[in-house]
């Protein structure tokens, strides 16, 4: 392998979260034109603003109150969308009295 070939390193994409909170989209890994460095092109969720940030930043930890975290922690987005499946659960079905008289002949 040449320094070259050592130096990249490549971002999965996919959903990541920042450890402040906040949902990223990693749209693609590329390469600094002028110093070589591999840098990571993503999307704020929330209102789609576009950043670049090097690789070696995207992938590092970050030391926040004496703790240790991912900076980006990648997201399964399984999780993310039902984890409060309970909120979307749909309504009881209406009883079989009720169904058969109507709302109206109850009120």
């Amino acid at each position: 392998m040449t320094a070259q070939q050592v130096k990249w390193r490549h971002v999965k994409p996919g959903v990541y979260e920042h450890y402040k909170g906040g949902l990223y989209r990693v749209l693609c890994s590329g390469q600094h034109t002028e110093t070589d460095e591999a840098v990571v092109v993503y999307e704020a969720v929330k209102d789609g603003r576009v950043w670049v940030r090097p690789v070696e930043v995207f992938t590092g930890h970050v030391s926040a109150m004496g703790v240790q975290y991912r900076r980006f922690k990648p997201v399964d987005l399984h999780n993310l969308f039902f984890f409060d499946e309970h909120m979307f659960r749909p309504a009881a079905p209406r009883s079989r009295r009720r169904a058969r008289l109507g709302a109206a002949a109850l009120a």
